[in-house]
């Protein structure tokens, strides 16, 4: 850190989220003494924190209540966890959030409730309601058709397959409901007035025991292809990252080329192709290694 006027001061990038942090003075480590933000660290013993916000919970006229809280998904509804601080009349709390729909409550003396000032509630399947936030882009998922339905909903693997979350607006051309969801890949089903589909229009789906499920791709960063296998009838992708299943990850016929978009994390992942029951691997990839069994497989690297 460099001296300045009235003590020492530095710049440096910080990452989203939570970060711990101490000054080391002459020596010897202390927490910040201007921050009340202070918990234990594994490696740091007493360390002070200091957060990368993009939103600030707020709750206002219960000025007269002793604690508040926040709970919610993004923190596995941890009632004592989040503690909100009283500013004025309105009781804060910044914290980051990565992009995602999230659903919540405050719990004021013992007592939850949603947000007074959000309007977007929803059934969290057991009777009661949550407040909703959505950070990021939002996705949208369409169903067309089906205009004699009376309801039509929208569950998946990002909402815990709750079917009576998640209510679709009806449009000209059918239903579709607006969501927010991180990079990821996701499975997905449309509840027509009690009936569970597959996504007619989305040619991705996954194999589960109870059936075939819709799978969607937010923001990919990776798209698998192979070329001059057009005739083929069924191509699956399979690799690292499937645990070599042999039919989840079915490709799609796209101008000639079969495709699949993932988004995987950091790393290092070997994979192959399954055309019409026979293994290969990728033609158009020249790195390629050998298992354990002397097996070759390509190599993506993310």
């Amino acid at each position: 850190m460099q001296k300045v006027d009235g003590g020492w001061a530095t710049k440096i990038r910080i990452n989203h989220g939570k970060n711990y942090y101490n000054f080391i003075i002459d020596g010897k480590a202390t927490v910040d003494k201007q921050n009340n933000l202070i918990e234990k660290h594994p490696d740091l013993g007493r360390a002070s924190i200091i957060y990368y916000e993009n939103h600030v919970f707020e709750l206002e006229e219960y000025a007269n209540a002793s604690n508040v809280y926040v709970a919610g998904n993004f923190n596995g509804w941890n009632v004592g966890q989040l503690e909100m601080k009283l500013d004025g009349d309105t009781w804060k709390l910044p914290v980051y959030l990565p992009d995602g729909t999230y659903a919540y409550k405050f719990i004021v003396d013992g007592n939850w409730i949603t947000d007074p000032d959000n309007a977007v509630v929803r059934p969290d399947g057991a009777g009661n309601y949550n407040s909703y936030l959505s950070m990021g882009d939002t996705s949208v998922f369409k169903l067309y058709g089906n205009l004699d339905a009376q309801e039509v909903r929208l569950a998946g693997n990002f909402n815990l397959w709750n079917y009576t979350e998640l209510q679709m607006l009806r449009t000209a051309s059918g239903w579709e409901l607006h969501y927010a969801l991180a990079p990821g890949l996701y499975e997905y089903k449309f509840v027509v007035d009690n009936e569970w589909i597959v996504d007619p229009n989305n040619p991705y789906r996954i194999e589960r025991n109870e059936g075939f499920n819709s799978l969607i791709c937010i923001k990919p960063n990776h798209v698998f292809k192979l070329n001059k296998f057009e005739n083929a009838t069924d191509v699956i992708v399979t690799g690292t990252f499937t645990d070599w299943a042999r039919r989840n990850f079915k490709m799609a016929l796209e101008n000639g080329a079969w495709i699949f978009p993932v988004y995987l994390p950091s790393g290092k992942y070997l994979y192959r192709f399954i055309v019409d029951g026979e293994i290969i691997i990728d033609p158009n990839n020249l790195e390629t290694v050998k298992t354990e069994f002397g097996q070759s497989c390509s190599v993506l690297k993310i």
